[in-house]
């Protein structure tokens, strides 16, 4: 599966993909993937001139971050649901902790998300989130990421860029491997992780496509809409 012990400003994120194999981020809120996605930027555009995002419905309590998280019948087909949950950080600080989200985010975060899926022998993705008050305070959240580890960046569906890294498995997992990407999209960052044994046929751009998805989820979302997109 994957590694990763990843340190940010602020504290520590291990990305990890529940159950079948603890994995830890080579890089903290970098992004690894074979795979693309994007976020949203926050800021300022000028006095007088109204934010990008300012006709925008923020994603911030635990029953908006839920609807946005993909369940098994928007992902791949051979891939089934195992966990699909979401938590006000305000009612139970510690469950963003436990996400090994950083704990300076942790006491910003208005809720966190999380979505397994896995066909319990070779695949497993998780999908986890992490919404803030407001898009600026994402932002910045955002940019105290290790950067250490990049190894690339794509454009996502709204048009800002997804970051990617190479998951490592930690040594007692060393027949697992992967990939993940994280993203800023709104007041959500999102980072996705895909893991499989060595030898297992990996379709291309499986999590380049399960990332375009959930951040199209979220801009569905903050447009007032239904979130319908899917990776079927």
């Amino acid at each position: 599966m994957i590694k990763g012990e990843s340190t940010l400003v602020g504290g520590t994120l291990a990305g990890r993909l529940p159950s079948l194999v603890r994995v830890v981020l080579v890089s903290v809120v970098c992004c690894i993937a074979a795979a693309g996605c994007g976020g949203t930027s926050a800021g300022p555009t000028g006095k007088g001139a109204a934010s990008p995002s300012s006709d925008r419905i923020p994603v911030v309590d635990s029953t908006q971050l839920q609807s946005v998280l993909p369940t098994g019948r928007n992902m791949p087909a051979d891939l089934g649901g195992r966990t699909v949950d979401a938590w006000d950080s305000t009612k139970d600080p510690s469950q963003c902790q436990d996400e090994e989200w950083p704990d300076a985010w942790c006491a910003r975060a208005g809720a966190v998300g999380l979505s397994v899926f896995t066909n319990l022998v070779d695949q497993e993705i998780g999908i986890h989130l992490v919404s803030f008050p407001d898009e600026r305070s994402a932002a910045q959240a955002f940019k105290t990421r290790d950067k250490t580890d990049d190894v690339d960046r794509y454009p996502g569906p709204t048009g800002e860029l997804v970051y990617t890294l190479d998951l490592v498995a930690p040594e007692d997992h060393l027949l697992w491997t992967g990939r993940g990407t994280t993203f800023q999209q709104g007041t959500v960052i999102g980072r996705i992780e895909y893991s499989w044994t060595p030898g297992t046929h990996v379709q291309t751009g499986r999590l380049l496509a399960v990332t375009r998805m959930v951040i199209q989820r979220i801009d569905e979302k903050e447009k007032g809409l239904n979130p319908t997109a899917s990776a079927r």
